[in-house]
């Protein structure tokens, strides 16, 4: 199963969801698709989708996907790089008032130069990025966390 989540914020993402729309009705995607539309007034007519889902619902989802396509949200990347999917990003674009602006892009750029992600700029390339996703394995996300913390610590223990 695909999954496509487009995140909680209150913007539309209509563009990704029509597109994804056009593939599963040419059947150019084969998978079942279930899609998180958040905000998006698009109702899908090819493929199963929901508003929100609860966070054990999209756990499940994301837990059972063989591809996630998303915004370039970071938190819904790195939740599924820990998981070892691989990741379809499509920014959010601020000419398509899908944003305030256009820091998705530089998101996606971090991941995809870190071998982590593939991207899709715009739709006509989403074909033929879901087409590579079937051989992508992502490089493993390892957080810099523990990393931010003992430099935080080591920092104070100076004052």
């Amino acid at each position: 199963m695909i999954l496509i989540a487009l995140g909680t914020q209150g913007f539309q993402f209509d563009r990704l969801l029509i597109k994804i729309d056009e593939l599963v009705g040419s059947g150019c995607i084969k998978e079942p698709v279930m899609a998180q539309t958040g905000r998006s007034p698009y109702i899908p007519k090819n493929y199963e989708h929901k508003g929100f889902f609860s966070s054990e619902e999209f756990d499940g989802l994301l837990s059972g996907c063989s591809l996630l396509i998303t915004h370039a949200g970071t938190g819904t990347l790195v939740g599924a790089l820990k998981k070892g999917k691989p990741v379809i990003a499509v920014p959010r674009r601020s000419k398509y008032g899908e944003h305030v602006d256009d820091h998705q892009l530089e998101i996606v750029k971090v991941f995809v130069d870190s071998g982590m992600v593939l991207c899709a700029g715009e739709m006509d390339e989403l074909e033929g990025v879901i087409e590579a996703a079937r051989e992508f394995r992502p490089r493993p996300f390892v957080s810099g966390r523990e990393k931010i913390i003992g430099l935080l610590e080591d920092f104070i223990s100076k004052l």
